[in-house]
C-alpha cells in the first residue's frame, strides 16, 4: 500500500514514518522546506512545500491509497490546521484517494463525548492554555465529519509521551473514555497505521488513551 504522511517532522509524524514502513507500506513525507531533513530516509520520498501548496499537495497524493495526517499534534503549531487540511481534502477528492486518518485530541471532543472531569476540570484548562489550537481541531473535526472522505479520527489525550510502543491502549468510538491521562507517540502511531486498513473505523472518532 502505498500512504502520505503529512505533519511528518514531529515526534508524531516520525512515529507514523516508522511504523508505516514497517508495515510494508510506500511512504511520500510532506514537509515544510525549513523543517524537512537534510539527509531524508532513502525508504521514503520527500515533497518539500508549505502548508497549503496545491501543486506540491497534489505530488505527494498521487497514487496514493490512503493519506495519515499529524498536522496539529504539538502542542503549539503556527499551521492553520483547517485550511491546510481543507486544501488536502480537495485534492484527494480530485485525485481519488478516499482514506485519510488524522489525529485530533481529546479536549476538542464534544461534551457528550467526556467525562464529567475532564469536562468539568481538565478540558477547560486545556482550553486556557492551547485554545487556538483546540479551536483549529474543532473546525477541522466538523470538516471531516461533512466530508466525502473514508476518514478516521484519533483524540488521544493531549500529554503524549515518548515512550515505546507496548500495544496496550483503550479506544472508545465517539463515545467518552474514562481516564485519558496519557498515551506514548509510538502506540499512537501504531493505531494510527493500523487504522488504514480497518474499515470498521470509517467515519468514526477514536478516543485513546492507556
Amino acid at each position: 500500500m502505498k500512504v502520505t504522511v503529512f505533519g511528518a517532522v514531529d515526534s508524531l509524524g516520525q512515529n507514523v514514518i516508522r511504523q508505516s514502513l514497517d508495515a510494508g507500506h510506500d511512504v511520500t513525507v510532506y514537509a515544510r522546506p525549513a523543517l524537512a531533513p537534510a539527509d531524508p530516509d532513502p525508504a521514503v520520498q520527500l515533497v518539500r512545500a508549505e502548508p497549503g501548496d496545491r501543486g506540491a499537495v497534489r505530488t505527494a497524493v498521487a497514487g496514493a491509497d490512503a493519506v495519515l495526517c499529524a498536522i496539529g499534534c504539538a502542542a503549539e503549531t503556527p499551521t492553520p490546521i483547517a485550511s491546510a487540511l481543507r486544501v488536502v481534502l480537495d485534492v484527494m477528492a480530485d485525485a481519488g484517494v478516499r482514506r485519510l486518518v488524522a489525529v485530533s485530541s481529546a479536549p476538542a471532543a464534544p461534551p457528550h463525548q467526556k467525562s464529567r472531569f475532564d469536562l468539568l476540570v481538565k478540558h477547560p484548562v486545556l482550553f486556557l492554555l492551547h485554545r487556538e489550537r483546540l479551536t483549529e481541531l474543532r473546525r477541522m473535526e466538523a470538516m471531516l465529519a461533512q466530508s466525502d472522505c473514508d476518514w478516521t479520527v484519533f483524540r488521544p489525550p493531549n500529554r503524549l509521551t515518548t515512550g515505546p510502543a507496548v500495544g496496550k491502549y483503550r479506544t472508545a468510538l465517539d463515545s467518552k473514555l474514562r481516564r485519558t491521562h496519557a498515551l506514548s507517540r509510538a502506540d499512537l502511531a501504531v493505531a494510527m497505521v493500523d487504522a488504514v486498513g480497518d474499515e470498521s473505523l470509517v467515519g468514526h472518532f477514536v478516543t485513546i488513551s492507556y
